[in-house]
């Protein structure tokens, strides 16, 4: 009895254009990328929302996946139209990113626009953000569970962008530090940089002791915002 190749379970992929404009008028084009399983018609995803009744968000879709097959890959292309006065206002990482010298702050001012490629951020926390350095505050979610909590002070601390929290971050909060657990966790560390990144003092004084009694060697960061001297302790 002659056996085949090995069955592999095949995947497809679906390629989609996300387009969000914050500033009909903006001089900046910010491309980030998405991917996501889709299986059974769900998507598991931390891209911005696909909902083609948000305003300012279109999207297209090229796909030559037969509808039948049970399991994608859905691959975005998220473009971001924004205006480059307001996220060098906001922002003093941005600010050195866009002079003269670099070469979409050379364009800006040559072209009058630019695209800013960001491979390494991720859509949905990056959008909330921009929405606040653009005053589009309806925009911003009141309410963010722990996963996205923790990829905005990964942002906030990349791009300096405390400030512009301020008027939504005790609506993110808003008491979920109750839910901390006295052991150590992935959970633990991402409340060490939140409470790092937000300078919220008492929420990091706990979890850090609680990491001290409870962890058995060195802390391990990942790609989390948190000093060296924390981890060491």
């Amino acid at each position: 009895m002659e056996l085949g190749p090995p069955q592999v379970e095949e995947r497809h992929t679906i390629m989609a254009e996300v387009h969000h404009i914050l500033d009909s008028e903006g001089d900046l084009v910010l491309i980030l990328s998405a991917t996501s399983l889709v299986t059974d018609g769900k998507s598991l995803s931390n891209a911005p929302s696909k909902d083609a009744n948000i305003p300012g968000c279109l999207i297209s879709y090229h796909s030559t996946t037969p509808k039948s097959k049970p399991e994608t890959i859905e691959s975005q292309e998220v473009r971001i139209r924004v205006s480059s006065k307001h996220l060098t206002l906001a922002s003093r990482v941005f600010n050195s990113m866009l002079k003269p010298g670099f070469s979409e702050g050379d364009k800006l001012r040559t072209q009058g626009y630019a695209d800013l490629r960001l491979p390494e951020d991720k859509p949905a926390p990056l959008l909330i953000l921009l929405n606040l350095m653009h005053g589009r505050i309806r925009a911003v979610p009141r309410k963010v569970n722990m996963d996205m909590l923790t990829e905005l002070a990964i942002l906030v601390d990349k791009y300096e962008l405390l400030e512009i929290t301020e008027i939504v971050l005790n609506s993110w909060l808003n008491g979920m530090d109750k839910n901390i657990k006295e052991e150590f966790n992935n959970d633990l560390l991402s409340w060490i940089c939140i409470s790092y990144v937000f300078k919220k003092a008492k929420i990091f004084q706990r979890v850090t002791k609680i990491a001290q009694m409870q962890s058995r060697g060195p802390i391990e960061e990942h790609r989390l915002p948190i000093p060296e001297s924390v981890l060491s302790k």
